[in-house]
């Protein structure tokens, strides 16, 4: 596993909030600070992620059959090696400037379905994310709808922004590594746990009635048309909220890109929804004065701006 490229003692030791060249290259693997975090918690989660990946590390070379989590086993041959984990990372290092070489991936020997592709796991109190993909794509590209690359690459984007907690963008920024146009725009309407409930409720109402009027209770007076109506009701909201945010966005990012912002897209991903909007509204001298109140209050965008954000001071004159 290649985790100890930037994971290993002598980083994590090295940690300070004056430091940044090597805050810097924490980013550039995909390992960002979290909110207002300060170098001491990113300093100590460094050191818990590194060592659970010690654990899962030394537990896979052991073990033939090592408990990945929740019964999924797993062996060292059924490791993702890095050239495949690569072919991901560079489609995250041209969309964001990022590439997660830490994060682990396995094959599995157990397909949990036709349609199944892969999945991630994620660990948010360790920070720790797993990858996990059929085994037919260890030796092809495609499979069924799946496409390992893009697959993978999605996954990372989580992995890398999961310290963010910012549900609103998570598929945004996710499916941006896709190159079908209709996941790209759909692909965020999904933002939490209650969605998929909420969206699914009223259409297994409507089911539900559909069955009692013709088997139960033929000659029943129960009208279908306001069931119909109430599954409408939430696609449309949540169409209209995804629309609103990618409104948002796409603002934000001509507005940082006025500026000659180096890769606003970047810049963009490891903001939460509050920055983004109000990156939005915000236009030259005043959009540099929110970043420059950023940077005062947080140490995560003093590494954003030290990547991305110091050729556009310097050609304004700050």
């Amino acid at each position: 596993m290649s985790y100890k490229k930037i994971l290993n003692k002598e980083n994590i030791e090295n940690i300070t909030a004056t430091n940044e060249n090597l805050l810097v290259e924490f980013d550039k693997n995909g390992l960002f600070l979290a909110g207002n975090e300060n170098a001491a918690d990113f300093k100590k989660r460094m050191q818990l992620l590194l060592d659970n990946l010690q654990k899962v590390d030394t537990g896979i070379v052991k073990n033939d059959d090592y408990e990945i989590f929740d019964g999924i086993t797993a062996s060292k041959n059924d490791i993702i090696p890095d050239s495949i984990m690569n072919e991901a990372g560079e489609t995250t290092s041209k969309l964001f400037n990022f590439s997660a070489t830490w994060v682990p991936g396995f094959f599995l020997s157990k397909s949990l379905g036709f349609m199944w592709g892969g999945c991630a796991a994620y660990f948010p109190e360790s920070g720790l994310s797993m990858f996990l993909i059929r085994k037919n794509f260890k030796d092809n590209e495609k499979f069924f709808i799946y496409k390992r690359t893009e697959l993978l690459s999605h996954e990372l984007c989580h992995a890398a922004r999961l310290p963010l907690n910012d549900s609103a963008y998570e598929e945004h920024f996710a499916y941006m590594t896709s190159k079908s146009k209709l996941r790209q725009y759909f692909g965020n309407c999904f933002q939490g746990r209650w969605d998929a409930h909420l969206f699914l409720g009223p259409v297994l109402l409507l089911l539900a009635v559909q069955i009692f009027r013709t088997f139960i209770a033929p000659s029943s007076d129960v009208m279908i048309a306001p069931f119909w109506f109430l599954i409408t009701i939430y696609p449309i909201y949540m169409l209209l909220r995804s629309h609103k945010q990618r409104k948002e966005y796409y603002n934000a990012f001509k507005n940082l890109s006025a500026l000659a912002v180096n890769e606003p897209k970047a810049v963009l991903f490891r903001s939460v929804k509050d920055e983004i909007s109000r990156m939005a509204l915000l236009k030259d001298k005043a959009l540099l004065n929110f970043i420059t109140y950023k940077c005062k209050e947080s140490l995560r965008w003093r590494i954003i701006s030290k990547r991305f954000i110091a050729t556009a001071n310097q050609e304004s004159g700050e």
